[in-house]
This record gives C-alpha cells, sequence and structure tokens, in this order.
C-alpha cells in the first residue's frame, strides 16, 4: 500500500522526531506541541500503538513488527494530508533519527529533531520510577540505553545533544 501526498493539502507539514532517554520529557514536549495546534499536529508513539493493539509491552518481534507498520502508515498518512507529527520515541540511535528524515523527505515534509539526550540520567531514572508500575522502563534499561547511545555517543553525529529545535507550522 502505498500513500500519497494530497496535492491538495492546505499545509507543509513537518516531522518532528523527538531523541531521549525514557523520562527525559519528550511526552510532555510532544503533547504541549499538538495542543499549540490540535487541527494541525498529533504525535505518534510507539508506546501509545502498543497499548493500544495489545494492551501493554509484549516485546515480541510481531507486536514490534505491527507497531512498525502502523506508526510508519499513521505518520505517512498525516503528513500527505498536511498534518504535521512528533514522533516522541526514545530514537537513540542515528539509523532512527535517518529514517525518520527519509519520510519526511519521501512526503513533501520538513523535518526537525527534538533533542533532550543531555537530560541528566539520574533526573530520567527518578521520574520513571515516579510513573505507573506498568508503564516503567526500569533504571537497569535507562542506564543501559543511556551508557549504549549516549555515553558511547552512537547518535552524536545527528546533532550535538543541547541542540533543539522545534517545528512550526
Amino acid at each position: 500500500m502505498s500513500i500519497t501526498v494530497n496535492p491538495h493539502r492546505k499545509h507543509r507539514p513537518v516531522l518532528v522526531a523527538g531523541r531521549g532517554l525514557p523520562g527525559c520529557g519528550l511526552h510532555v514536549v510532544a503533547l504541549s506541541w499538538v495542543r499549540a495546534d490540535p487541527d494541525w499536529r498529533v504525535r505518534i508513539t510507539r508506546r501509545d500503538l502498543r497499548e493500544m493493539g495489545h494492551g501493554s509491552h509484549l516485546g515480541t518481534g510481531a507486536q514490534e513488527a505491527i507497531v512498525s507498520g502502523l506508526q510508519g502508515a499513521g505518520v505517512r498518512t498525516a503528513l500527505a494530508n498536511g498534518t504535521s507529527v512528533f514522533v516522541d520515541d526514545t530514537n537513540l540511535r542515528e539509523s532512527d533519527v535517518n529514517a525518520w528524515s527519509r519520510v519526511a523527505a519521501e512526503m513533501d515534509a520538513d523535518f526537525e529533531v527534538y533533542d533532550l539526550r543531555d537530560v541528566d540520567v539520574e533526573v530520567c531514572v527518578a521520574r520513571d520510577a515516579q510513573r505507573d508500575v506498568l508503564d516503567q522502563v526500569g533504571e537497569d534499561e535507562i542506564r543501559r540505553m543511556h551508557t549504549r547511545h549516549i555515553l558511547a555517543g552512537s547518535g552524536a553525529k545527528t546533532l550535538p545533544a543541547p541542540t533543539r529545535t522545534i517545528a512550526r507550522g
């Protein structure tokens, strides 16, 4: 199934990819961004799609394949019709950010990154611990992600950590 850009769309949309550890605040930023223009902005996140489709994070390859398909189709459909999208997943791997950049180009949309990789890992761990038990990522996992993706610098090629841009439009 191919999703084509609506030639009559009223806005040139933007795809915003959030970046940061669980608990860094991306969800709050994304919700605020959508609320600033709810007619022309949406957020699409893997976490919500897992919950919507399966009731929880199962961690299976099948679930992730379904979630990826739903997310890709949802992002493309919104952009095709002129609605901007904030993907507030962790997007810690450079390949994730580059993939979203390609989707934006494919859908004739602008692309920006909202980067919160500089939020202290201790803050992220503390915020995660405040979540409902079923929604927690867990301290060990957050620290593993921090070591692998931030301390190792695996994502630093895309944007320096303190850089934050947010879409207009």
